[in-house]
């Protein structure tokens, strides 16, 4: 099933398919279609078969790839290599604040 016989049939608006380029129009269209696999089978509708979207990215995917756009526009931006690096712990929303707490030894409450 590709995106023109979609529209061909009328099952997809022509303002759509021409506004969302065509690689993310066939990977939505198959994700649709997986999570319909997923949660057609099941009679109690509170539960989904996982094999129909087994395949899927996971977060760490996602956030591995992200990791390579942000290195690939560093590296674009300083013309040199720059190392992918992954975050595997979420950065300190205030990292003033966390050094006067480091450099007295705590908060006391």
């Amino acid at each position: 099933l590709d995106v023109e016989d979609l529209q061909k049939y009328g099952s997809i608006n022509p303002v759509v398919a021409s506004t969302i380029p065509k690689p993310y129009m066939k990977g939505l269209i198959k994700m649709m279609g997986a999570l319909r696999e997923a949660f057609l089978p099941v009679e109690d509708k509170r539960g989904w078969v996982k094999e129909p979207v087994a395949l899927a990215a996971t977060f760490e995917d996602g956030l591995y790839v992200q990791a390579v756009i942000d290195a690939l526009r560093k590296s674009s931006a300083n013309k040199e290599w720059v190392k992918v690096t992954i975050i595997t712990e979420e950065p300190d929303p205030n990292p003033l604040l966390s050094a006067a707490v480091r450099r007295s030894g705590g908060i006391s409450i």
